[in-house]
């Protein structure tokens, strides 16, 4: 029988894995197909960067969105010479159009 877990229910069972718990165990009491559990592992995955930095996936895909916004919107600026020092209503207008 296929039970539905909530959301808090798998961040639970993924932290008690972070905290030393084994996957067999993990599942075993909670009646999680491992396939599963390893599915709900990916997201919380985490990689150290050179600089040490520790980054999961999720955080990853957020700083590559703004990344491609930021280079979008200063793209945008440079061909229309708009600079931090441009003067005039229509480019603090335009930058304001641009949330970040």
């Amino acid at each position: 029988m296929n039970r539905k877990f909530s959301k808090e229910e798998k961040y639970q069972l993924v932290a008690r894995y972070h905290d030393g718990g084994s996957v067999s165990d993990i599942c075993t009491e909670s009646g999680v197909a491992r396939s599963t559990f390893y599915t709900w592992l990916k997201p919380y995955k985490t990689t150290y960067t050179d600089a040490e930095y520790v980054v999961s996936a999720a955080e990853f895909v957020k700083m590559k969105q703004r990344m491609e916004k930021l280079e979008r919107k200063l793209e945008v600026l440079q061909k229309v010479n708009c600079t931090v020092s441009s003067q005039g209503k229509a480019a603090r207008a335009f930058i304001a159009l641009w949330p970040i």
